[in-house]
């Protein structure tokens, strides 16, 4: 300590530290350090660690790197204020080619940036969207073909196709399309849809029509009468395809007890002879 030479012990000793009370036992014991004057300091040190007292403060625009793999911290708060996490993006899950999304097990890890909208609750693992908007029940099947958003869409065995109807959809897989392409956006089968295609209805069941959705069935012979759901008007239609239809069939006739005839068309009375 060449800074000493020529000093006196008197002049120097209040600026020398020490360990206090060291009393030469196992080196992974902590002892406060203390001035020269008998200050304890708010620092402990043994052979193998150090622990501060209060506060542990590092420099601004000091890096501090930690090689270890476990960061464990004993108390209520850690405060990343001025961590800079934006644009950090987390996939959870990616949909493979055919529109499936694997499940997923375990825990999920992400970090949080500018315009995440989703909060984990720890204890349960539920998640909680900010978005409002109704859920749904979307596929993602076929190989794409091009669809006009919020108009309705069918199944016909090995793609979809546009504009069901109840002569060609009667008994087919009834659905919206989510976009403008069946496979890149995805195709609505139920639940509340609220896209403008679908917000011009009248309240009440909608049915399969010879143009689409109406609120009057099709008695039309050949055709069928199927229900896809209900509008709520303004505000777009809950839809939930009936998996039953009937087939209107052409003008029978019925005798009665009294050999008159009455003549009906599905169900309807027209006239008697």
């Amino acid at each position: 300590m060449s800074t000493l030479s020529g000093n006196t012990i008197s002049s120097t000793y209040p600026s020398l530290l020490r360990v206090d009370n060291f009393t030469g036992s196992s080196p992974s014991n902590l002892v406060q350090v203390v001035d020269g004057l008998g200050n304890r300091l708010p620092m402990y040190v043994s052979g193998t660690k150090i622990r501060f007292r209060d506060a542990f403060e590092i420099e601004a625009g000091t890096d501090i790197r930690i090689t270890g793999s476990t960061i464990d911290v004993d108390g209520s708060t850690m405060d990343f204020t001025s961590v800079n996490t934006t644009g950090i993006v987390k996939n959870v899950a990616v949909k493979d080619a055919g529109g499936r999304q694997p499940a997923i097990d375990g825990l999920i890890s992400y970090s949080a940036g500018t315009g995440i909208d989703i909060t984990e609750n720890v204890i349960t693992g539920d998640f909680t969207f900010t978005n409002t908007s109704a859920d749904n029940h979307k596929l993602y099947i076929g190989s794409g073909i091009t669809t006009a958003v919020g108009k309705g869409v069918y199944w016909d065995g090995t793609e979809w196709a546009n504009n069901p109807t109840s002569s060609n959809a009667y008994d087919k897989l009834i659905g919206v399309a989510a976009g403008t392409n069946s496979l890149t956006d995805g195709v609505y089968i139920s639940g509340l849809i609220t896209l403008a295609g679908q917000t011009g209805h009248t309240a009440g069941a909608l049915y399969l029509s010879t143009s689409g959705f109406d609120e009057i069935p099709d008695y039309t012979a050949g055709n069928a009468q199927r229900g896809i759901g209900h509008s709520l008007g303004s505000v777009g239609i809950v839809l939930n395809p009936d998996i039953y239809y009937k087939i209107n069939t052409n003008t029978s006739y019925l005798i009665t007890n009294d050999d008159e005839v009455l003549i009906t068309n599905d169900g309807f009375a027209l006239e008697y002879n």
